[in-house]
């Protein structure tokens, strides 16, 4: 509206005032992929080759700004007029439902797969992040370590060789056997963590403590 006032006026200098911070930032940003705010990049290009300048400012809102309060009349009132069928919504306002419905179904699965290993070291799907690594190796190693999968203990698949097994437990050697369960380990692991399951390990326990525990006791380059 504010643009159709000025393409209508014959002045060549405005200052367009606005309360929606995010509105003027994507405007700033140039978000193309929004339908309307490249319409309003669009007629703001337009305007400026007629020689008209255009500049937009933020006001903060509801705070005794009279024309702010008026314009917030105005879109309150702008509520109650019939709603058109040729309005096109752009595709972006659907992506968050999208991704919601999705991420649900996904889950949904993910919860209901049997003997599902990674489940109980992550009921909730979404984005690992590792606080506190600076290294590549470092992430290397803590993440085959949350999936179980290393290079101790599964390189066996690759040589056609046996699993291998714990020289002390005469048991099979996995990861949640050297991080939580063998007793050989115990009195380092106490100075690092003092977990029962790797759930509460990956989840609670700062991964540095975990990657200085295995280079400790000597592993941290057989992950």
């Amino acid at each position: 509206m504010a643009l159709d006032i000025v393409e209508s006026s014959n002045h060549t200098s405005y200052y367009i005032f606005s309360d929606s911070m995010s509105c003027l930032q994507a405007l700033y940003h140039h978000k193309l992929e929004r339908a309307d705010l490249l319409q309003i990049l669009e007629k703001c290009h337009a305007l400026k080759v007629q020689g008209k300048t255009i500049e937009f400012c933020w006001v903060p809102s509801h705070v005794g700004i009279r024309g702010n309060e008026r314009a917030d009349c105005a879109a309150k009132a702008a509520l109650q007029l019939p709603i058109s069928t040729n309005i096109q919504i752009p595709y972006t306002d659907l992506k968050p439902t999208i991704n919601t419905y999705f991420t649900r179904v996904w889950q949904n699965h993910w919860s209901q797969i049997q003997f599902n290993k990674l489940q109980t070291i992550k009921p909730i799907i979404g984005e690992t992040k590792l606080k506190g690594l600076t290294f590549r190796r470092d992430e290397v190693v803590l993440h085959r370590a949350r999936i179980g999968h290393t290079f101790l203990t599964h390189s066996y698949l690759l040589k056609r060789e046996n699993a291998p097994d714990c020289s002390v437990c005469n048991c099979l050697l996995t990861v949640q056997h050297i991080l939580i369960d063998c007793p050989n380990y115990q009195p380092i692991r106490a100075k690092y963590f003092a977990t029962h399951n790797l759930h509460e390990l990956f989840k609670r326990v700062h991964p540095l403590c975990v990657l200085n525990f295995l280079k400790e006791i000597n592993l941290y380059n057989s992950f």
